[in-house]
């Protein structure tokens, strides 16, 4: 079994949710030719540089915008070129749909903050992928924090204290989220949670002055 088989096993619920939300996305965009496509927070992903939201519909224009580029993504030779990255929030730039894919948290503001900031992009969508162990224990936060990119992070940034990580982890729910977004005008449908090791990671979708009867017909 290869290392990837081997983490797909053990977060099968990890790649079940972000394939459902990219399947309600293709949806939701149908109508829109050329998307543009801002990945907020894209991260630095095992696919050297492709950020997973670049697959949403054939022809769309993707910009990737993740703090750490410098230091983390420009020294990788497959670097993707047909996505366009920054590591400054490009946030005079107009984007028909924004994904925030676990990255809201790593944010300074609030999330009601990051997202009055996202507004001036006039988004028809914005996602918010994230998590919520405000309910949990740090025993449950430890059995489920297990992907490779999760332990990369518990060791990267808070140098394997898992208390630490857990407290840092739990400071904002789907409440908090769902409230930034509706409060900044976005008609939200309801809360989709994944299964087994996903099962306090969820996904949130977010439609700009709209009836949301869309919204719940996907998710």
């Amino acid at each position: 079994m290869t290392g990837f088989q081997e983490n797909y096993r053990r977060t099968e619920g990890n790649f079940l949710l972000q394939h459902h939300l990219i399947g309600a996305l293709r949806i939701l965009t149908a109508g829109i030719d050329p998307l543009r496509v801002l990945d907020y927070g894209s991260g630095v992903t095992p696919l050297l540089g492709t950020t997973l939201f670049k697959y949403i519909r054939r022809g769309q224009e993707t910009v990737a915008y993740e703090p750490f580029l410098a230091d983390k993504l420009m020294n990788k030779v497959y670097l993707n070129r047909s996505i366009s990255w920054t590591n400054a929030p490009p946030l005079d730039q107009k984007f028909d749909l924004i994904v925030c894919s676990f990255s809201l948290h790593h944010a300074e503001e609030s999330p009601t903050g990051v997202i009055q900031d996202l507004t001036s992009c006039d988004p028809k969508l914005i996602v918010v992928s994230d998590y919520d162990f405000t309910d949990s224990n740090q025993t449950e936060f430890e059995q489920e924090f297990i992907s490779e990119t999760e332990q990369e992070e518990l060791q990267d940034s808070f140098g394997g204290d898992w208390a630490e990580c857990f407290a840092f982890h739990s400071r904002f729910g789907v409440l908090d989220y769902r409230n930034a977004l509706e409060g900044n005008g976005f008609k939200v449908g309801p809360t989709r949670f994944g299964i087994g090791v996903a099962g306090r990671k969820f996904v949130l979708i977010g439609q700009a002055g709209t009836d949301n009867e869309v919204l719940r017909l996907i998710i």
